[in-house]
């Protein structure tokens, strides 16, 4: 489904959650939440003690 993004890091498999490979990854994935979730309603979740 749309809208996607696709961004390639250099590294190796755990590159994208560590140093300036994280910094990018990050960076890109907020930049596409706040662009597309931003004006997105979400329900409530009531949780209640047993």
């Amino acid at each position: 489904m749309e809208p996607k993004s696709f961004t390639i890091l250099k590294g190796g498999h755990f590159g994208g959650f560590q140093g300036k490979g994280f910094e990018i990854a990050s960076t890109t994935a907020v930049k596409w939440f706040e662009k597309y979730l931003q004006h997105v309603e979400v329900p409530v979740l009531e949780v209640t003690a047993a």
